[in-house]
């Protein structure tokens, strides 16, 4: 079994009257624009080791922006969905700022001045719960967005 992460940045366009180019995107710790990162997990079953990405967001435009990070194009192969079972958790350094399901995911930050980068860690596992054996052998793919509008200030 598989599930997967697409990595694609979107840049939304505000209402501010900032002069400047708006451009939030997902890089390589090089600093590099990644495009489509994707992350493989194998043999998902009840209690399997936590899998580990690390994601950075970079603000490549000349403007402050705040930004946020969605779950997008949630993709399963069964008649259940993996995502009722493993729990995403991200973290910026030691601090966890979200746990839950990959469709509820929402992240946010303080802006992001031009030229600046943050990286999240993300951690996904399979918890061991009753009843819940029935999910292994699926698979789940998803898409991380990044929207970003113009910082306020």
């Amino acid at each position: 079994m598989a599930a997967g992460a697409l990595l694609t940045g979107r840049s939304a366009a505000g209402s501010g009257f900032q002069s400047g180019t708006l451009r939030v995107e997902f890089s390589d710790s090089l600093g590099h624009f990644v495009y489509q990162p994707y992350l493989n997990i194998g043999a998902a079953a009840t209690g399997m080791a936590e899998v580990h990405a690390s994601i950075t967001l970079r603000n490549n435009g000349t403007i402050p922006a705040a930004y946020r990070v969605i779950t997008t194009n949630l993709l399963d192969t069964g008649p259940d969905s993996l995502d009722q079972v493993l729990v995403v958790a991200v973290q910026k350094e030691r601090e966890v700022l979200y746990r839950g399901s990959l469709s509820a995911l929402l992240l946010s930050g303080d802006p992001l001045g031009p030229g600046e980068a943050r990286t999240y860690e993300l951690r996904i596992s399979w918890p061991r719960g009753p009843h819940d054996d029935h999910y292994q052998g699926q698979s789940l793919a998803f898409s991380l967005q990044a929207d970003a509008v113009p910082a306020d200030g």
